[in-house]
């Protein structure tokens, strides 16, 4: 099969490589994906760079932990009529070595869940993720700062007691911004080791850190989200931002995207 791979750690340039490597085969319990599109995420980059006590997870990697496709096989113990459902797949490379950056993955089959039929959104709240994303992303870029009257006003008009940041040490001095009293900011993502925030406006105002993990969530929560996650995808409520595609020969193309903050939305793969 085809597929995008690092054995050192480094700029991206540097050490991805596009080429051949063995086609899985789903073990007990597993389902093997044809893959048609794979996602760029920061922890996915961060890996591949490393550094902050990030070492390399194998010998050779195969990058990135979402990605969506078809079963084409099945290992013992699954049923075969799951061959040929349609999927989205979670933690693809999360304590494995291979990813959604090739033409095929063999995982369990729990981490392949099916899709619906495409259909319109009509989420009357995806417009406040899609601004807290740009602010986000913006921050990230260099391109905003908490003096930007504009879009605070637009995330204050909201009024939302949620605040989802991707970056906590780049983006906590925009709190006090955008987050009303007795908000919540879900933090799940951060670009430095350590993160000054504006602690005394937090709890003047009862406000509440919670930060996470995605990749490391209890059993229970992530079977409730992929629950609530399959409601919403089947009711056309979720809206997918995708910024940029790159082809999977362009990986480090991709890679650089999402390093540089260069893109409002989600960067995916092609996969041919």
């Amino acid at each position: 099969m085809r597929a995008a791979s690092y054995a050192d750690q480094g700029a991206a340039r540097e050490v991805l490589r596009v080429g051949e490597q063995p086609t899985p085969e789903p073990g007990p319990g597993e389902v093997r994906v044809r893959l048609r599109t794979s996602g760029v995420n920061p922890s996915d980059w961060k890996s591949r760079r490393g550094g902050s006590g990030r070492k390399l997870a194998a010998p050779l990697v195969i990058p990135h932990s979402d990605g969506a496709g078809d079963i084409d096989a099945v290992g013992p113990g699954v049923a075969a009529s799951r061959i040929g459902e349609r999927v989205w797949i979670w933690n693809g490379q999360w304590k494995r070595a291979f990813g959604t950056a090739a033409q095929y993955i063999a995982l369990p089959g729990a981490q392949a869940v099916a899709l619906p039929e495409d259909r319109e959104t009509t989420d009357p709240y995806a417009r406040q993720a899609v601004i807290s994303a740009a602010a986000d992303a913006l921050t990230e870029a260099d391109l905003m700062s908490a003096s930007d009257a504009l879009l605070e006003a637009e995330l204050k008009r909201s009024h939302s007691p949620y605040y989802f940041m991707l970056d906590l040490a780049a983006n906590a001095k925009l709190l006090p911004a955008i987050l009303r009293p007795h908000g919540v900011a879900v933090v799940y993502g951060t670009g430095a080791a350590e993160a000054t925030i504006p602690s005394q406006w937090l709890m003047v105002n009862s406000a509440t850190l919670r930060l996470f993990l995605i990749y490391d969530i209890s059993a229970a929560d992530r079977a409730a989200v992929l629950d609530e996650m399959s409601t919403l995808l089947a009711q056309g409520r979720i809206v997918h931002a995708v910024a940029q595609r790159f082809p999977l020969d362009a990986i480090a193309d991709a890679h650089e995207a999402v390093e540089r903050g260069a893109v409002i939305g989600n960067v995916v793969l092609d996969i041919p």
